[in-house]
């Protein structure tokens, strides 16, 4: 966390236009809305004061709770701001994770806040899947009378998600309109894809990147995987596609839920499974294909960011953040021509700028959150703050809540007999003298008037307290890494300055690269 958070801070800003290759010399403007992963998890499956579900709310920094609300809010904004026309979009595409775990009535409950959009302003919508949408065995409910987490493993005809179900239940957001579909012929992998073409000679192909069938998972089954991969037949479909479309005049715009540009430096190592599989190669396949311009999400952050082929051909990856996680915005990008170029320009909007986020059916009393929300409830509810006291982040607190309930296990895990039972075979009990390479150790024994043999007794009886304190001892170890990164939180770099304390700089890198306004320059204590 430490490592992604000061990486970011190094990086240079964003930029909002992009220019292409024409692909059409009178192509008209088109506008597009994009959200992504907005994770709903409807309230019809959620009991807001069981202990579960609190512990799961705002997990990886998801507002699962509030998602329905949030949703409801932004596609609200949409259609204000095309009344208004301020934004008057054609189309609003969602590039995967359209649910919390794949849950089967978040799916519906999505489809009928679409269905309703849909006939409220005449966007129309497409959608691909994303990650957590299918095959989810952890897609679950609140609902028991203990208020314990039911998953779609012990009820899997309420919660779990087929790709034929995903399929069928948004058929009529991009599915219906499709005129190409690609075809596994020995699987499922990569088959909920598609290509359609849009007004003003534009050609919309939404790829399937997310591992969720036997023949694609590690373990051969039918599951859903984090891993983000384009299956190789899948790709000679898209390059044809983008082929015909070339040929056909259009300018082909790409979906997928992983990314294929980097958004960062080394973002594959510190961010396992944003990138899809040999996105190198394909990123540059796509674009002397002719795909300049691809939406993605997955990873919660917005950014735009482009690669080159050795051809001198362009494509521009647009990652829109997760709708649910702070700053809680959408997209709205405008494809239109100058001069013979297709040009793209892509700004983000505030979930809330048209009206208020209504949390009410949460447990915590807030009520209509006044704006902006992403200030006023999400930043202090994900990051440890203090919504009463407007205190927006506390760092120590955040970084704390990820690692408490994973440190003591890992080590746990790590040593299953304890640091006893990891030296036992590596260090001997002497009984004699010390081997010769050990002179200043026999030394400084002899000035105690210790033996060899007494020595090693007193460090396995000292290691055997560690283990019995802390290994084995949850409860005790936790005060201690809590104490640790509370000191390492307050630590400033320049004393006396508290912009300079390492916690703050790691929150500004956090929320700055979630907003995608990463700038050194802004910020001198940087």
């Amino acid at each position: 966390l430490c490592l992604t958070m000061a990486l970011t801070m190094l990086l240079p800003p964003s930029g909002s236009g992009f220019a292409a290759r024409p692909e059409q010399q009178n192509a008209q403007t088109v506008r597009i809305a994009v959200i992504s992963d907005p994770h709903i998890l409807p309230q019809s499956l959620i009991n807001p004061n069981s202990q579960d579900f609190k512990n799961i709310a705002h997990l990886n920094t998801k507002m699962t709770g509030e998602s329905e609300a949030i949703i409801k809010v932004a596609l609200a904004t949409i259609q204000a701001r095309k009344a208004a026309g301020s934004f008057d979009a054609d189309y609003l595409i969602i590039p995967g994770d359209l649910t919390y775990n794949g849950e089967k009535p978040g799916h519906i409950r999505m489809k009928e806040m679409l269905s309703a959009f849909e006939a409220a302003t005449g966007v129309e919508v497409f959608v691909i899947n994303g990650n957590h949408d299918i095959n989810n065995p952890g897609a679950a409910h609140f609902l028991s009378p203990s208020g314990k987490r039911v998953t779609a493993r012990q009820d899997p005809d309420l919660l779990f998600t087929t790709p034929e179900f995903f399929k069928s239940n948004y058929a009529d957001f991009g599915y219906a309109q499709a005129d190409s579909f690609y075809i596994n012929p020995s699987g499922k992998a990569g088959t909920m894809s598609y290509a359609v073409t849009l007004k003003g000679g534009y050609r919309l192909i939404a790829l399937d990147s997310c591992v969720f069938s036997a023949d694609a998972t590690p373990n051969g089954e039918d599951d859903n995987d984090s891993t983000m991969a384009l299956h190789e037949g899948l790709v000679d479909w898209a390059l044809e596609e983008c082929r015909k479309a070339r040929e056909n005049g259009l300018t082909v715009i790409g979906m997928a839920h992983g990314s294929l540009v980097e958004h960062f430096d080394f973002e594959p190592l510190v961010s396992d499974n944003s990138m899809i599989e040999q996105y190198e190669v394909l990123s540059c396949r796509l674009a002397d294909a002719g795909m300049h311009f691809i939406f993605t999400g997955h990873v919660h952050s917005t950014d735009t960011a482009s690669a080159v082929s050795a051809r001198g051909e362009t494509i521009n990856d647009l990652e829109t953040g997760g709708l649910t996680t702070y700053p809680n915005t959408y997209r709205e990008v405008t494809f239109t021509t100058h001069d013979g170029a297709v040009a793209c320009h892509a700004g983000n909007v505030d979930c809330d700028a048209a009206s208020p986020v209504d949390v009410s059916a949460m447990a915590n009393g807030y009520g209509v959150i006044q704006k902006p929300f992403s200030e006023n409830y999400g930043k202090p509810m994900l990051f440890a703050g203090d919504i009463e006291n407007g205190v927006p982040y506390n760092t120590s607190a955040f970084i704390y809540d990820i690692v408490k309930g994973r440190v003591p296990s890992a080590i746990r895990n790590a040593l299953p007999n304890g640091i006893s039972g990891l030296l036992e075979k590596s260090v001997d009990r002497w009984t004699g003298d010390l081997p010769a390479q050990y002179p200043e150790l026999a030394a400084a024994l002899k000035g105690f008037g210790m033996t060899p043999c007494m020595f090693t007794d007193f460090l396995k009886a000292l290691i055997s307290q560690i283990d019995e304190q802390f290994i084995t001892n949850a409860d005790s170890l936790d005060p201690v890494i809590g104490a640790a990164i509370e000191r390492l939180s307050h630590f400033e770099f320049v004393e006396g300055d508290p912009e300079t304390s390492f916690g703050d700089l790691v929150m500004l890198g956090l929320t700055e690269n979630l907003r995608g306004n990463e700038d050194p320059a802004a910020y001198p204590q940087v």
